[in-house]
C-alpha cells in the first residue's frame, strides 16, 4: 500500500518538452525526473528519500473510479 507523505500524491499530467510534468493535489506542478519504469500519464507517485514511487494500487483505483464516472455518463439511453 502506498501511503502519501505530507506532499501528498502526484499524478503525471503529460508531457510537455520532452518532461513529465507532476501535479499535486493541491494543484502545485512540478516537473519530473527519475520517474520509475511503469509510469505514465495518469500515474499516481509519492515522492520518497530515494525518489519517486509509483502507487500502483492508487493508480487502479482512480482509473476505476473514472472509467465509472465515464460510463454513466456516456452510457447509452434506452
Amino acid at each position: 500500500m502506498c501511503i502519501p507523505n505530507a506532499d501528498g500524491f502526484f499524478v503525471i499530467d503529460r508531457l510537455e518538452e520532452g518532461r513529465f510534468v507532476l501535479v499535486g493535489e493541491d494543484g502545485r506542478q512540478l516537473p519530473a525526473d527519475g520517474l520509475p519504469d511503469g509510469a505514465r500519464e495518469g500515474s499516481v507517485l509519492r515522492q520518497s528519500a530515494d525518489g519517486w514511487v509509483l502507487c500502483e494500487e492508487e493508480t487502479a483505483a482512480r482509473r476505476a473510479r473514472l472509467e465509472g464516472k465515464k460510463n454513466r455518463i456516456f452510457r447509452k439511453r434506452s
